[in-house]
């Protein structure tokens, strides 16, 4: 038998098939011949599985929902705890920016930008040694600077209680008087 691998082979030339003329109309498929050949039903997706898909995603949004909800007002008391604790810590700044402000007595130019935003003061006195030299406001609250030491409402200062710091003065009770710095 002579040695076929030093041969290469050549496809023959066939014809194109030439198209069929169907006599029959085109009609639609009959149901019978929508059925897959095990017997089951066609591609279409019935009405009770789209139902159940729609149904199965509700729930599923639903349990999402709720999960992050739950989650939202476990972790609320944390918050306010925290919002609390902040109130108490701005609460004390004051009295130790007080205690900074005692020790160390402020120059001029520190006097000038602690209150950048108010009108300069007037020097009115309510007895000798008590002098306004600023308002300013720390965190929520307003503070009185007399005597280049900072105080809040409630404070004393030689025995006399501030009771009101507005933008432009300070009340202090002297005994049954009451009497106003006023910045200007």
């Amino acid at each position: 038998m002579p040695d076929m691998s030093q041969y290469i082979p050549v496809r023959e030339k066939t014809k194109p098939a030439e198209p069929k003329i169907l006599s029959e109309e085109i009609s639609p498929p009959r149901p019978q011949d929508l059925r897959k050949q095990d017997g089951s039903e066609s591609r279409k997706p019935s009405v009770t599985k789209i139902f159940l898909t729609f149904v199965t995603f509700i729930l599923l949004g639903c349990g999402i929902f709720l999960a992050f909800y739950l989650y939202k007002i476990e972790s609320i008391p944390d918050a306010r705890s925290r919002a609390n604790a902040k109130k108490n810590m701005v609460k004390d700044i004051p009295k130790q920016i007080n205690k900074v402000v005692e020790s160390i007595p402020l120059p001029e130019q520190v006097k000038q930008t602690i209150s950048p935003s108010t009108k300069p003061a007037k020097k009115e006195t309510v007895q000798q040694g008590i002098v306004l030299n600023g308002i300013m406001l720390m965190g929520e609250k307003r503070v009185a600077l007399i005597n280049n030491k900072i105080y809040e409402v409630g404070d004393s200062i030689d025995g006399k209680e501030i009771l009101s710091i507005s933008p432009e003065m300070v009340k202090i009770k002297d005994g049954e008087n009451i009497k106003t710095l006023k910045v200007q």
